[in-house]
């Protein structure tokens, strides 16, 4: 059997704990009172609008379970609901966790309120349990069954805790299998569940994988760091950063020396965040200390850019690809007399990195581009970049912090040849084997003119950097202020009125009053949103203000002058000149100069 570990049963328990609201005060949710088993053998139940956890009792009690677990837990207080008895189970309290919870109609939404932000999932009720339902920054589907006896089997509790009851577990593996269709009318096509013989994580299906093809999808088969503080912290990036898998679990089952286990309990218990690389660096920047470390660099360590450490036997090895020299280099218009010089391609070996001929590193973060981009235009990206991150051009970034996201994530800027695979191996081969998060946007040869820096229809290189700044930048940096969900931030309460309405999805006509009418109906809100702050900093840097270009784009956007969208647009215009946020004010002119 594969174990499940206690710290996921916390993380899960302590996600359902809470009050919930429902529509029908009268009526209780018909979950509540109900016993839901878990996997590993630990049980979950609603009563009164809180959530308590369980277990089997022992000799017809519950004092046995506080020697296992070496606890003095007040089991008794939780065997009855309204003063009956709760089979054969000894409760105990969840995780007290402010929750907001909200029946659909369909589902119930929950809502754990964090210092931060919310996490958030559904619950849905099935035939003969529940499904957990997550979509956040992965999608996981988890199975929790009422109709099944209690465990009678022993339980592991080193280095998990787990019931050793065989026709238990079949019991519940048929239950999940019955419940695939059920799971895939709410959307939920990669359940996660790890006593079935087949890899757990959110990015397989069960059906997806017979038995025999196992050794294809290994389950624990990682590289390790030689450093048992660092494998810990491994551990945990690379099952909810990489989404290798349980990889938590595989460090519990397979790394030799468990001084640190403790490490990535801590780590994987208290994850509630949508960000796991960056909640990881974090903890290590607070903590490693504690345990006579020092904090380290966690994307550079690990090798986030190019998709982790990988397995032993190369399972998760980037495919080959022949990067051929496709297309002639774009030929140069003029010098370009940048201070920046262009070398070869350091990181050649690296997923999805390999056809990559020209490299420029800007503040610690890299410019890669393929052989079909003329250095000109190469270096005119490198100047753009610099220029909108040390806006004002004294040779420091402007707002450190901001570069600093950028560094953690390894930020790039990538340049291709064409948008046609067949005339740029090196957009296959970032497509396929690209692992990391540090791409916001993507530019090709045919948009980069630095003869015209920023103007629109010639050169976007302005547009596409400016993207990932935003997106992996400012976004996480700033959620208050640039948040890209409805209701989130100062930038989507803003888009919404420039839009003429709140618009999940595009509205097919816009308002006659909006003068943000982006037409893409491809792209969602979150796309939308980014797009938004993009045309906002431009007309406020004047790189709208003429006539050919306003006219051009008056299909989405309106207000080109900076004069325009003060007066227009106040929300935004207010946000993107606040200097809290250090966001450029002067159009890049594609010759950083710092003094």
């Amino acid at each position: 059997m594969k174990a499940v570990f206690l710290s996921i049963l916390l993380v899960i328990s302590g996600a359902f704990a809470g009050c919930l609201n429902y529509e029908d005060e009268d009526e209780e949710p018909e979950f509540f009172g109900e016993v839901y088993w878990q996997e590993n053998g630990v049980a979950l139940i609603w009563v009164d609008e809180w959530l308590y956890y369980g277990l089997p009792k022992i000799n017809g009690g519950c004092d046995e379970w506080n020697v296992i677990l070496d606890d003095e837990i007040d089991w008794d207080k939780f065997t009855v609901v309204e003063g009956q008895p709760i089979g054969d189970v000894c409760f105990d309290v969840a995780r007290d966790e402010k929750h907001v919870s909200t029946y659909t109609g369909d589902y119930f939404e929950i809502c754990i309120v964090g210092d931060e932000e919310d996490f958030c999932y559904d619950i849905h009720l099935i035939d003969g349990g529940i499904i957990r339902y997550y979509d956040g920054y992965y999608v996981m589907c988890t199975f929790y069954a009422s109709d099944i006896r209690e465990p009678t089997g022993g339980y592991e509790t080193t280095p998990v805790l787990l019931v050793d009851d065989e026709e238990w577990h079949e019991q519940f593996a048929d239950f999940v299998r019955d419940s695939q269709d059920a799971a895939e009318e709410i959307g939920c096509l990669t359940p996660s569940y790890d006593n079935l013989d087949v890899p757990s994580g959110p990015w397989i299906s069960i059906d997806e994988i017979d038995e025999d093809d196992e050794e294809d999808y290994p389950r624990c088969e990682l590289i390790w760091p030689e450093d048992a503080f660092k494998a810990a912290i491994y551990s945990f990036i690379a099952e909810y950063e990489l989404l290798y898998g349980a990889s938590v679990g595989c460090f519990l089952d397979d790394y030799a020396d468990q001084t640190y286990e403790d490490v990535a309990f801590d780590l994987e218990d208290n994850f509630f965040s949508s960000d796991a690389l960056e909640y990881a660096q974090n903890w290590v920047d607070t903590n490693a200390q504690e345990y006579g470390q020092e904090s380290f660099n966690l994307s550079t360590e690990f090798n986030i850019a190019g998709g982790g450490l990988g397995h032993i036997n190369g399972t998760t090895q980037p495919e080959p690809v022949e990067c051929s020299e496709s297309g002639d280099e774009t030929p140069a218009q003029s010098t370009n007399s940048s201070i920046f010089t262009i070398q070869e391609n350091p990181h050649v070996n690296q997923s999805g990195m390999a056809c990559f001929t020209k490299y420029v590193e800007v503040f610690g973060l890299g410019v890669y581009a393929e052989s079909g981009l003329s250095d000109e235009q190469v270096l005119h990206a490198a100047d753009v970049l610099a220029e909108l991150l040390d806006n004002d051009e004294d040779g420091v970034a402007d707002d450190q912090a901001l570069l600093s996201r950028l560094q953690d994530m390894n930020a790039l800027v990538p340049m291709f040849n064409s948008e046609e695979i067949a005339e740029s191996p090196a957009l296959l081969d970032f497509e396929e084997n690209y692992n990391g998060n540090g791409v916001g946007a993507v530019l090709f040869a045919n948009e980069v003119d630095p003869e015209n820096p920023g103007l629109w229809g010639a050169d976007a290189t302005i547009e596409e950097i400016m993207h990932t700044i935003n997106h992996i930048g400012h976004v996480h940096l700033y959620p208050d202020a640039f948040g890209l969900e409805p209701n989130s931030s100062l930038l989507s309460d803003a888009m919404d009125e420039a839009r003429g309405g709140q618009f999940v999805e595009h509205p097919g006509e816009y308002p006659e009053d909006a003068w943000y009418h982006y037409d893409d109906v491809t792209c969602e809100y979150d796309c939308m949103a980014i797009e938004y702050l993009y045309w906002a900093q431009v007309a406020n840097m004047g790189l709208l203000n003429d006539t050919e270009t306003c006219d051009g784009i008056d299909d989405e956007w309106q207000p080109c002058s900076k004069e325009l969208l003060e007066s227009m647009d106040v929300l935004i215009y207010a946000l993107v000149t606040d200097p809290q946020y250090m966001l450029p004010q002067i159009a890049p002119d594609g010759q950083y100069n710092p003094e």
